[in-house]
């Protein structure tokens, strides 16, 4: 356990520890990002105050675990597709859509299916954002 002494790797866990609950929650974004304004200005008043007290040392040093939990939080949070009015997957229904999209990556062929990432830009003429798995059947495939 004597990796856990590095002061990089308890940083790294606290910001992965961040990260779960950021995907698995449904927190208000404005609520997150005043914590997290809250949490770093915090942050700043103990990094400055801790050069000169010893007491704030231990202030900071759970302030900067706090901050990178806040920070995981918060880049789950904006990655979820919950909070991206824009996403594809929310102009997506049962009906048929026009869908403008470009090839973003080829993967390696298997027996049966060619793979390809789609990088979605439109449907039904409004502008989207997104990325999509397509698997073209090798029987009916053409010329891509």
């Amino acid at each position: 356990m004597r990796f856990l002494h590095l002061t990089i790797i308890r940083l790294s866990i606290c910001f992965l520890l961040g990260i779960v609950p950021g995907f698995s929650n449904s927190v208000d974004i404005d609520f997150a990002g005043i914590a997290g304004i809250g949490v770093f200005s915090l942050f700043l008043i103990s990094f400055f105050i801790a050069s000169k007290i010893d007491f704030f040392k231990t202030i900071y040093w759970f302030l900067s675990h706090v901050l990178m939990l806040n920070l995981g939080f918060l880049i789950a949070l904006f990655n979820n597709i919950d909070h991206q009015p824009e996403h594809y997957a929310h102009h997506i229904n049962n009906n048929f859509h026009s869908i403008q999209a470009s090839i973003d990556n080829e993967f390696k062929d298997s027996d049966y299916y060619q793979k390809l990432v789609l990088a979605i830009h439109q449907i039904d003429y409004q502008k989207v954002h997104g990325k999509a798995l397509l698997q073209v059947p090798k029987k009916i495939k053409s010329n891509l």
